[in-house]
């Protein structure tokens, strides 16, 4: 039997499977880790290997996909935890591969190019790919749930888009953008879809409520209708066309071409997705990793329209240069300006100090950035499973202050916070996760870290109670 290798003749093909490794080059070069939330997760993840439990051993506010992919990750790797930051930057890859098989049989191969390396190399997902906070895993399975509806296999692409929404909710709103393309296109497509995510998401939803009851409801759904105002959308928004410019501008233009019927799913679903990201109060940047993939197929569809007509000879040594023009400014501007934002140089430094100055049977807690990488690293637990201490918790009226300080009375050894410090080495301001009078009356300052590249903090203090 003989194998069909013709994918490999396909030029752009090969040219595709090189955007991926540069991209891959780029992004592990880079590797290292940061003040993120995504160490909440590792640790989670971790909580999970040891037979605990979300929603009931310890707060997450969120479906179960994403940590119990890192538990499974953890199972099979060890305690390599570096090796988790492989898993944002394997599901854009994913995603991109997904883009070109989606454009090349919506339209041709040199489309699929474009679109991959426009989102691979958006300034976005150059960026937020330092950080597994589940939304490249959530945009992975959406793109690939598009694939399918593409193929016209309905069931399948709405199980895969459930998948989408057990790892975050807001999943949920680009596949309302599939929905309504359906329902203009397909409306026995429509039900088939439906029925595939309820196959999965339903099922899974009324087990997870059976086991966890009022606390999976308040966790993954109440929460995030009392969170607080996250950053001013403008600023968003700004930060966003400024350093996108050449992806945005090119997807608008493609809403001008005579061709545009044929990208009504991708205007459809940006649309939806833009328009939640206006009503609703509560968004973060990484949140336009979800939109980047449908401007991506809008952008290239634009370009490929300018190019279409010139010779076979010309074409390809345009497009080799497209891809260089698409690729170097958010390259530069990424390594130069964000690759190392937020870095943690002195993780090691702060793991051997807790280690000497702690127990194997006591505990540590604080700033949700930086503590639970710590605790992993040290091999030492967070009081009272304490680990997601975003102040946004507390803002909601789920967590209380004073309740939390009272429980860790006692209880805890070290406690790390992140803080402004003022000429004199003192701590301007403590975050409310903690009752300050508590760390100022029975706890002593014992060491601090100077951070050189954070944008709002300047060092992380550790209290010994």
């Amino acid at each position: 039997m003989k194998c069909n290798y013709s994918f490999l003749k396909d030029k752009y093909f090969i040219m595709f499977l090189g955007t991926i490794l540069l991209f891959f080059i780029i992004k592990v070069s880079q590797m290292g880790f940061k003040f993120s939330d995504e160490n909440i997760y590792f640790y989670m993840g971790n909580l999970i290997l040891q037979g605990q439990l979300p929603y009931q051993d310890f707060f997450f506010a969120s479906p179960p996909l994403q940590i119990g992919i890192i538990a499974l990750f953890l199972s099979i790797f060890g305690s390599k935890i570096i090796l988790l930051k492989l898993l944002p930057i394997i599901a854009s890859i994913i995603t991109s591969i997904f883009l070109f098989l989606i454009l090349k049989k919506k339209f041709n191969s040199i489309s699929g190019l474009l679109a991959s390396t426009l989102y691979l190399f958006s300034f976005v997902v150059l960026t937020t790919t330092d950080h597994f906070t589940g939304i490249h895993l959530t945009t992975m399975f959406i793109i690939i749930s598009c694939y399918f509806i593409y193929k016209q296999k309905y069931l399948l692409a709405g199980m895969i888009a459930s998948l989408a929404l057990l790892t975050r909710l807001y999943a949920g709103i680009a596949i309302l953008g599939l929905l309504i393309y359906l329902i203009i296109k397909n409306k026995k497509a429509l039900l088939k879809f439906i029925s595939g995510i309820a196959i999965i998401f339903i099922p899974a939803n009324l087990i997870l409520l059976s086991i966890f009851k009022q606390n999976y409801l308040n966790s993954v759904f109440l929460y995030h209708f009392l969170k607080s105002t996250g950053i001013p959308k403008i600023n968003i928004f700004k930060f966003f066309i400024k350093w996108d410019f050449i992806l945005v501008t090119l997807a608008t233009i493609s809403l001008f071409i005579k061709s545009r019927k044929k990208l009504l799913l991708p205007i459809i679903t940006a649309a939806t997705i833009t328009l939640f990201y206006l009503i609703y109060i509560d968004i973060y940047y990484l949140y336009l990793g979800l939109l980047i993939p449908f401007l991506a197929i809008l952008g290239s569809k634009t370009v490929y329209t300018f190019i279409k007509n010139i010779n076979l000879k010309k074409k390809i040594f345009l497009i080799l240069f497209l891809l260089l023009l698409l690729m170097i400014p958010s390259t530069f501007f990424y390594l130069k300006n964000q690759a190392q934002t937020a870095k943690v140089e002195f993780n090691k430094e702060i793991v051997e100090f807790v280690k000497d100055n702690t127990q194997p049977q006591e505990t540590i807690y604080g700033n949700f950035e930086i503590t639970p990488l710590i605790a992993l690293e040290a091999n030492r637990k967070i009081t009272g499973n304490y680990v997601d201490t975003n102040e946004k918790t507390f803002l909601s009226g789920l967590y209380n202050t004073t309740q939390r300080t009272n429980e860790l009375r006692g209880n805890v050894t070290l406690v790390l916070m992140k803080t402004i410090l003022d000429k004199n080495q003192n701590p301007l301001y403590f975050e409310e996760i903690i009752d300050p009078n508590f760390l100022l009356e029975e706890c002593n300052l014992t060491k601090i870290y100077q951070i050189e590249n954070d944008y709002s903090d300047n060092a992380v203090v550790i209290f010994k109670c």
